[in-house]
């Protein structure tokens, strides 16, 4: 089985740039509030476990990587932005690149690095949201890498990673390409201001591949109260 990149193609700062907060704890038994949007400094970093599990008319198979993200400074179409490192498991390094506005503090993709220094400037505005909460939604893009979808704010669950139990904003969306359908959940923590965990479920054509995605470990400070 090949390992899919993720139907997202902003998976490094999906939720990074939909929430945030300053680390301050709030109680497992607290309601989560409206959320302004985390600042993301260059140097910090944070690492996910991925487990795709695909049925097909012939078995099941099951694949897992590791997935290290660093944030940085980086020059970009001219401009010096943030980006967002990627490398997984038998891939190479290759970069995501974002504006954040500082008044509003919400974030614009504007593009790719591939790992042989390839520019792709994104063709489709996707911007995320300065503050995150009940029914707040946002873009991204799906697997064609052009064409975006949406997610929504659906509620608060508790959740349990590799990197500790946290409560957490649940957001969920769907679309379909090329006669498969992919349903998205993800659960962000607005302290931390990273998704901390993530279920893709891609079916169609007689296949079902379901990608789980949880944090396993991050350097930036935060309480697991929150």
């Amino acid at each position: 089985m090949t390992l899919r990149r993720s139907v997202f193609a902003l998976l490094p700062l999906l939720a990074l740039a939909g929430c945030g907060g300053d680390g301050t704890g709030r109680g497992q038994n607290s309601p989560l509030t409206e959320i302004q949007t985390r600042i993301l400094r260059p140097g910090d970093s944070w690492q996910y476990n991925v487990t795709i599990v695909s049925v097909t008319g012939s078995g099941t198979t099951t694949e897992s990587v590791v997935r290290d993200r660093v944030a940085s400074a980086r020059d970009f179409q001219g401009r010096s932005l943030l980006a967002v490192s990627e490398v997984a498991t038998g891939e190479a390094e290759r970069f995501t690149v974002y504006e954040q506005n500082s008044a509003t503090r919400a974030y614009t993709l504007e593009g790719f690095v591939d790992p042989d220094g390839t520019e792709r400037p994104v063709t489709e505005f996707v911007q995320f949201p300065g503050t995150f909460g009940q029914n707040t939604t946002y873009s991204d893009l799906n697997l064609n890498g052009s064409d975006t979808f949406t997610l929504t704010v659906t509620g608060q669950e508790t959740i349990t990673v590799p990197a500790g139990t946290f409560k957490a904003w649940k957001a969920t969306g769907s679309y379909t390409l090329d006669g498969m359908t992919a349903n998205v959940t993800e659960w962000t923590h607005p302290g931390l201001g990273l998704p901390i965990k993530r279920v893709l479920v891609f079916q169609g054509q007689g296949v079902t591949d379901t990608e789980t995605t949880e944090l396993q470990s991050t350097n930036i400070d935060l309480d697991p109260s929150n």
